[in-house]
């Protein structure tokens, strides 16, 4: 189903075609709306696997993981999207204009795919920005043992680490947690070049 993108969009409109056509993630830039197409079977493991991880790991704190199937609201922008996993921590904050959104995510989380990586890594990236709340950015590459991190420290200033080796961890130092990166890619073979 091909949505038209030459339309302005309520937010009613938005959340009767994000119901109607559950295969697809629609996200809202106020007023025009994006489609995205599911994700691989890659894409769905490790999404999958570092929810879990993030889960198991959270328990009993003041930290809550979420998935794709949340959204994520930017008041500011009048924008709702859909991260492959974000935590908030200390109590959710409700979106002003989107009733079912989520404002405060401390951590965003997304899985690289060829047809989301530019958008993920700038524009999206940007949007995220706007969050008071976003302190660290994480992309996981699915065809390669690869996770980038971006860490704020101020609003012009992100330490960027990248980790290609499959048994390090992955540090998480918004959470100051450690993930090992063997059980983000768990399930996953890839070719020894």
């Amino acid at each position: 189903m091909i949505i038209p993108k030459d339309k302005y969009y309520t937010l009613e409109e938005y959340y009767q075609l994000e119901y109607q056509f559950e295969e697809l993630r629609i996200e809202y830039l106020n007023g025009n709306i994006r489609s995205m197409a599911r994700g691989t079977i890659q894409h769905a493991m490790i999404s999958g696997n570092i929810f879990v991880a993030l889960s198991n790991k959270l328990k009993n704190t003041q930290c809550q993981p979420f998935n794709s199937d949340a959204h994520l609201a930017i008041d500011e922008l009048k924008c709702i999207l859909h991260p492959d996993v974000f935590v908030v921590c200390n109590g959710i904050e409700i979106s002003d204009f989107d009733k079912h959104g989520i404002k405060n995510a401390s951590v965003v989380i997304e899985v690289l795919s060829e047809g989301t990586e530019l958008y993920d890594r700038t524009e999206k990236f940007q949007k995220y920005k706007k969050l008071t709340s976003f302190k660290e950015y994480i992309l996981i590459h699915q065809k390669q043992i690869c996770i980038e991190t971006f860490v704020r420290h101020s609003e012009k200033l992100w330490e960027i680490n990248s980790s290609r080796d499959i048994e390090e961890s992955l540090y998480i130092a918004t959470l100051d947690l450690n993930i090992p990166i063997n059980d983000i890619y768990t399930g996953l073979a890839f070719d020894s070049d």
